[in-house]
């Protein structure tokens, strides 16, 4: 019997688990067909209903999602298993499946992958590989990232100390409102001369973020800063 005819068969207590079950499957059908909207939008829904009570089989769900390359499915894992919610805390694994997401072009998790690695979370500490991965989300819009990357630049960790780098990344992540980030602007800002201020601003205001692989991110991402 195929999940759908169990869905139809199943009593009232265990329908919505296996119409969770269904349209996990229909999603990861969409996946391997290369519909990565319709393996978004099913997997959602799918997940959900087995989280409403079936968290054992919602995991198991979701890991068979990620083990098929769908980078939203291995951010979540990761966010899981980083916080310990439904599976044991594991920030070694969490940052194994960070990693997969974030080389598959997954924002939020280039983002959670630079704080473990800053933090020696989960082995030694390697501020270069934080760097280079808070750069990426930056890059992409990340505004927890940018602030990061200015304080790095500003510190020269993990990077040489720019203050000039500083105060650009500074300056964008205050683009949306935050009042550290603009404070940090402006102490940064007192080492630089007004003139070389003047072309970093101008070079701000022409900023764009590139845009992120639409597939591997499924939410929009901006988050609070880490």
């Amino acid at each position: 019997m195929c999940i759908r005819d169990r869905w139809k068969a199943a009593p009232d207590p265990e329908r919505a688990l296996w119409q969770g079950l269904a349209q996990l499957a229909v999603g990861l059908t969409h996946q391997r067909r290369g519909n990565a909207r319709g393996a978004a939008s099913v997997t959602r829904r799918g997940a959900a209903a087995i989280e409403r009570g079936a968290t054992a089989e919602g995991l198991s769900w979701l890991g068979q999602a990620a083990r098929r390359g769908y980078a939203p499915a291995q951010y979540r894992l990761g966010s899981l298993y980083e916080r310990g919610v439904g599976v044991s805390k594991d920030l070694s694994l969490a940052r194994d499946w960070y990693l997969v997401a974030a080389r598959a072009g997954n924002v939020r998790a280039m983002h959670n992958l630079a704080v473990i690695d800053i933090s020696g979370l989960a082995g030694p500490a390697d501020r270069g590989a934080a760097a280079d991965w808070f750069r990426m989300a930056a890059e992409r819009g990340m505004a927890d990232s940018q602030f990061n990357l200015a304080v790095l630049y500003a510190r020269g960790a993990g990077l040489p100390r720019d203050m000039e780098e500083a105060y650009r990344w500074f300056s964008i992540a205050a683009r949306g409102g935050d009042a550290t980030a603009l404070r940090n602007r402006d102490e940064v800002g007192a080492e630089l001369d007004a003139a070389r201020r003047a072309t970093i601003d101008a070079a701000v205001a022409q900023w764009r973020p590139a845009a992120p692989t639409r597939a591997a991110n499924e939410e929009r991402y901006s988050g609070s800063r880490v």
